[in-house]
């Protein structure tokens, strides 16, 4: 019990005396955290319903956006929450070292490393989700508005969201405690009083990274630039995204490398004063330091490419209305040939179906046509959801109404009155769905 009780103030002690190391691991897993929750309350929140803006399928484009943000998230949280911890374990060494010299066993280090990563998972897990939650509303704001669409009232608290985000980076800081207790395992405690002052020895570059990093980063743009399927814009997006942060890994820790000893072996450059030391300091330390620098060059060009498609899909939507709708109202009439039908018969129901192939052309105009009508019906009870009514016999009647649409000139020769500024000009009259007539010469 008193071994208990010991290994807890010691590691408070401790985190409280390195709280200089501490603290910015423990704000990285603060901000991961809080942007991990921020995106799966998005995705869990029933409110977040309101962001299909009118499309059946809006909801589910939004949860899986979000979604696979969650996925490139973690996958970064990982990378960053390690290399944090290597430089956190690199700067204890001594402290860890010097506990064993005073008659510590490794296994009493292993408690007093428990606790201090207990202390670390409960102080950034509750933190990041305090700070996710009190910023998930205005996301949510910010996303509605640029959407243009009404904000929903009211504040929740996503318990789905929560669980997902104490689970996760629960796993991440026990698998980081797992290599840190690996590597205090593996090492005598001469080597870890010495650990905070050994330099690093000189990196070798790696050809096979460089071509890891070549192939996955070329074959991200590649695919990103080739695609022209929308349906499958969204996946493959995500894919190349995966590519690029691989590929970036690889080349920054290999073409780093290559690139500082090819300025060591060229002797006008290096042996000058102002170059040998940089020179030879950053080789010797670009091991550690290229993770961190490819960190830095995945977090500018996610924010670069948020800001340039948020901005150029909210600018352009004006454009993309236009484009789909060039018109306020457009009529479609299509006629068939009755020339041109076969006649299908259903063996299960005896019902006899009349399938049209050849389309009515000019040359058919004195024929007798018939028009079937197909209308769109906007129920009150959903202002999003259309009804969509195909009519074959005249039962079907109820749905729709013949509507004529005129020019404003027609409309004043018809009423004698000017037409209604920006406002269509519709005649309604009578519940038909089929008609028969004879097109004028």
């Amino acid at each position: 019990m008193r071994k208990l009780s010991f290994y807890p103030k010691l590691a408070a002690r401790s985190m409280k005396s390195n709280r200089r190391f501490y603290v910015p691991y423990i704000l990285t897993v603060i901000g991961t955290a809080a942007a991990f929750y921020i995106m799966a309350a998005i995705v869990s929140d029933p409110g977040s319903k309101e962001l299909a803006s009118g499309t059946a399928n809006g909801q589910v484009y939004v949860s899986m956006f979000m979604t696979l943000g969650m996925v490139v998230l973690g996958l970064f949280s990982f990378i960053f929450l390690l290399y944090t911890n290597s430089f956190l374990m690199k700067r204890r060494q001594k402290e860890l070292g010097l506990y064993s010299v005073l008659g510590m066993s490794k296994t009493n280090i292993a408690g007093i490393m428990v606790f201090e990563s207990l202390y670390i998972a409960v102080i950034g897990i509750a933190g990041g989700l305090a700070v996710g939650i009190l910023l998930t509303k205005l996301v949510s704001l910010a996303l509605f508005k640029l959407m243009r669409l009404p904000v929903p009232f009211g504040f929740t608290v996503q318990p789905i969201a929560i669980i997902i985000v104490v689970l996760f980076f629960a796993a991440l800081i026990f698998l980081t405690l797992l290599a840190n207790l690996a590597k205090v395992g593996r090492s005598r405690p001469v080597e870890l009083l010495r650990g905070g002052n050994v330099g690093e020895k000189e990196p070798k570059a790696s050809w096979f990274l460089t071509l890891v990093g070549i192939l996955f980063l070329g074959a991200g743009y590649v695919v990103a630039m080739l695609v022209d399927n929308p349906g499958m814009a969204v996946a493959v997006y995500f894919l190349a995204v995966f590519a690029v942060i691989i590929g970036t890994y690889c080349l920054f820790t290999s073409i780093s490398i290559a690139v500082l000893k090819a300025l060591r072996r060229n002797r006008r450059y290096y042996y000058k004063a102002k170059h040998f030391i940089s020179v030879s300091g950053m080789l010797y330390r670009m091991k550690r330091n290229a993770v961190g620098l490819a960190n830095i060059c995945i977090l500018c060009t996610m924010v670069m490419v948020m800001i340039s498609g948020t901005l150029s899909l909210y600018l352009g939507s004006a454009e993309q209305v236009n484009a789909y709708c060039p018109a306020d109202v457009v009529v479609e009439a299509t006629y068939y040939s009755s020339s041109n039908e076969d006649h299908v018969y259903n063996d299960e129901t005896g019902e006899e179906t009349i399938e049209y192939h050849t389309p009515f052309d000019a040359a058919a105009m004195d024929a007798w046509f018939e028009d079937y009508f197909a209308a769109h019906k906007l129920t009150p009870s959903s202002a999003k959801s259309v009804e969509y009514y195909s009519f074959t016999a005249v039962d079907a009647a109820e749905h729709v109404s013949l509507v004529t649409a005129v020019t404003a000139e027609t409309y004043a020769q018809l009423t004698g009155e000017p037409a209604p500024t920006r406002t269509a000009a519709l005649s309604a009259s009578g519940l038909w769905a089929r008609r028969s007539s004879r097109p004028r010469r």
